[in-house]
């Protein structure tokens, strides 16, 4: 992908698909590649900044690197943009929760579990979550 970069540098397919490459090499024990996977998705993100999911794959990294308020600045952001996208609200229940602000966390939860319509991804996880919150 990087000599795709190198022969057409404004290639938003190339810079994502490197950022996704450093993030699951980051899963490999002993690895951490995030900084570089976060630094491709910004440039894609930089060339189509509408592109949720190239947010999504930022606030992820961050939130992989326990870097939880850097990934709620982008996910608050992506949430302004694209309201009721469940992952969204999701993954800021999750990082809120992480930085033990329940009572934003609780909120997004239940934002989530009102929205799902019984989608099971979200409901065991979110339970266990909300009993947790006091």
């Amino acid at each position: 992908y990087k000599e795709k970069i190198d022969k057409n540098p404004n290639d938003i397919n190339a810079y994502y698909r490197l950022g996704y490459v450093y993030e699951l090499m980051s899963f490999v024990p002993g690895k951490n590649y995030f900084k570089e996977a976060i630094s491709y998705f910004e440039k894609a993100r930089s060339l189509n900044p509408m592109d949720v999911g190239l947010t999504e794959n930022i606030a992820f990294c961050y939130i992989k690197m326990k870097d939880y308020k850097k990934a709620i600045k982008f996910l608050e952001n992506a949430n302004k943009l694209f309201p009721n996208n469940l992952w969204i609200e999701y993954y800021l229940g999750v990082s809120y929760f992480s930085i033990k602000d329940y009572k934003h966390a609780r909120s997004y939860f239940s934002e989530v579990l009102d929205k799902s319509n019984g989608n099971e991804i979200f409901l065991k996880d979110l339970r266990k979550k909300m009993g947790k919150i006091k």
